[in-house]
């Protein structure tokens, strides 16, 4: 269930970046990279704007939708999370686009806020409406029905944006119009899907304890953010709009890692949290050792690859004025998955409901994170901001999985992943001999990128845990 659920997310997720990347060659020749530059900065400060209008309360449902044993009592559960989330969203919007708005414009001083942040806001506050029906089919494991609302949000959304960007010309603030719109479009199915799934009352108790549980996570997410994103403020300061966009444009082939991961970790939250419950501890934590070593491989795996064709695929697909690009994909790689590996602690940490554990951890490394851009970017650039990601991964794998020892602890196996990331780095620095720049070349390296598999099929057979998954 697990394999078959993480390969559906899988396809789903991957998706937007399949037509993301089939539109990358036409938002290139009608876009420069100043206003891609626009396009991810904005883009960045959504994640921002999604946390302000939900106060992280969609988090808490995932974890405390099963302290409720009856199916009356998961229902009142829902609605007070729906009734709650609608109420925090259009207070929280209103309030930005309002009295905080000044205040809000300076983070980023060279982007106008209208129309750029009032469509942004516009769009997180009605993405409000979708979460509760989505959490509920990953609850329930329903992995196809999660991916055909995806793939119809996702086809709407690609539909507009290739109208006002492509046809209508008009660029980045196009862009978010398509965004807003298709987020408009499916509410009235949202609410009716809200209203089938959930009990239309409001449990203060509940409220209060999803609060509870969801408020050590605002500063955690708030300080992901900054170590994600916060590059883009010090960027619009200390460099120009096009190298936002060769950062952004970078950002975006790399994030196909996140993508994967993302699509394993929607289906491993609920089995994790399950199989920590069960009786059988020993066996439960074997199963979960093995599938966590497994993420990890396979996590190298996918960043040598994309550090292995990077390069090849702008040159051949994409507009050749993003060439700079590619020289960066490989570092932001590199500390995607460094970041991604370390996230696994969390799993951890939260089954001991110690939110506060993962808060604090995640606002020191966002301090640490401020500081390197502070330090790099200034001299360095985008480089500096692409290595000061790759320093505060690397801090912290260190200190997560430290932490993570104090609780329901699952150990990485060290010498595995080690050997691994030498063997996948080694293949790259060979590879790098070969010519760039023709089919013939990247149909090698393609080839080549396929070689480390046979090492995630011997640790996959190693182990008996793999069977029945």
């Amino acid at each position: 269930m697990l394999l078959r659920n993480t390969i559906v997310y899988t396809l789903g997720n991957l998706a937007p970046r399949v037509i993301g990347f089939v539109l990358l060659p036409v938002y290139s020749a009608v876009m420069n990279p100043a206003e891609y530059g626009i396009i991810g900065a904005i883009g960045g400060l959504y994640m921002l704007l999604s946390l302000l209008v939900t106060l992280a309360i969609d988090r808490s449902v995932f974890r405390l939708y099963w302290d409720y044993k009856t199916e009356p009592e998961r229902r009142v559960y829902l609605g007070t999370i729906i009734i709650g989330l609608l109420t925090v969203a259009a207070c929280s919007a209103a309030l930005l686009l309002l009295p905080l708005r000044p205040l809000v414009a300076l983070i980023y001083g060279n982007i106008p806020f209208h129309p750029y942040y009032t469509l942004a806001i516009g769009t997180a506050a009605l993405g409000v409406v979708s979460m509760v029906p989505k959490a509920w089919l990953q609850l329930k494991q329903r992995a196809v029905a999660f991916t055909v609302i995806s793939l119809l949000e996702l086809l709407l959304n690609a539909g507009l944006i290739v109208w006002w960007v492509v046809v209508a010309r008009q660029g980045a603030v196009g862009y978010f119009k398509a965004q807003f719109w298709a987020t408009l479009v499916l509410v009235p199915y949202f609410l009716w899907l809200s209203w089938r799934i959930a009990e239309p009352r409001f449990n203060r108790a509940m409220f209060t304890a999803s609060l509870r549980f969801s408020a050590p996570v605002i500063p955690n997410l708030i300080s992901a953010w900054l170590m994600n994103m916060a590059n883009r403020v010090f960027l619009d300061r200390y460099a120009t709009m096009a190298d936002i966009g060769y950062y952004s444009f970078a950002y975006q082939l790399a994030s196909v890692l996140i993508v994967i991961c993302s699509a394993f970790n929607q289906a491993y939250s609920p089995v994790f949290y399950e199989t920590a419950a069960s009786p059988d501890q020993v066996a439960a934590r074997r199963r979960l050792t093995f599938f966590n070593n497994l993420f990890a491989l396979a996590v190298v795996w996918v960043a040598f690859a994309g550090a292995l064709l990077a390069r090849d695929f702008i040159e051949l697909c994409i507009n050749t004025r993003y060439l700079p690009a590619a020289g960066l994909i490989p570092l932001l790689l590199l500390g995607m998955g460094l970041d991604q590996i370390s996230g696994l602690a969390h799993y951890s940490i939260y089954q001991c409901k110690r939110t506060d554990v993962t808060m604090w951890l995640q606002m020191g490394l966002a301090v640490i994170n401020v500081a390197l851009n502070f330090a790099l970017i200034p001299t360095w650039g985008v480089w500096g901001a692409a290595w000061a990601a790759i320093l505060t991964a690397a801090v912290g794998l260190v200190a997560r999985q430290w932490a993570s020892r104090r609780f329901y602890h699952i150990p990485l196996k060290v010498g595995w992943l080690a050997l691994w990331a030498t063997v996948c780095v080694l293949l790259v620095v060979v590879s790098d001999q070969l010519l760039a720049g023709r089919w013939f070349t990247l149909a090698v390296r393609a080839i080549w990128a396929l070689l480390p598999l046979g090492g995630l099929w011997l640790f996959w057979r190693s182990h008996q845990t793999a069977k029945g998954i």
